[in-house]
């Protein structure tokens, strides 16, 4: 395999992450992005020496125009998920704050019952 085939693996694999990353954003998996996050942080750094072997071997910078496709299919999947991010987030802020007055109202209900009962045990023998 030579470098360039191994930059397009690399990259291939990213974009299958990317989207596998945004199908468990969309489920709210939480644990699965952070392991996919994860993830494509190791591949980050294997691209980023994968480059650099390249460039040694070709004594020079690599063009980029071979990867520009790839480049730009990653920063579209990258802005989906981070819209997709974006949406859940509002999401369980929303959920937060429905749940946040639920707590208020049932506060308020056992607050009402508890003042309509005797408040020592005594005035019940009374």
């Amino acid at each position: 395999m030579t470098a360039l085939q191994e930059i397009q693996e690399l990259y291939d694999k990213w974009v299958r992450l990317t989207r596998e990353e945004g199908v468990s954003i969309t489920s709210a998996d939480w644990p699965e992005t952070s392991r996919l996050q994860a993830a494509k942080a190791e591949l980050q750094k294997q691209i980023n020496k994968a480059h650099e072997n390249l460039a040694r071997q070709n004594h020079a910078k690599i063009p980029d125009s071979p990867f520009r496709r790839n480049l730009g299919r990653l920063i579209s999947l990258e802005n989906q998920n981070g819209e997709h991010l974006k949406s859940q987030h509002q999401r369980l802020l929303a959920e937060r704050r429905d749940l946040e007055i639920s707590q208020k109202n049932l506060h308020r209900i056992r607050s009402s019952y508890a003042s309509d009962q005797p408040t020592n045990d005594w005035q019940c023998v009374s």
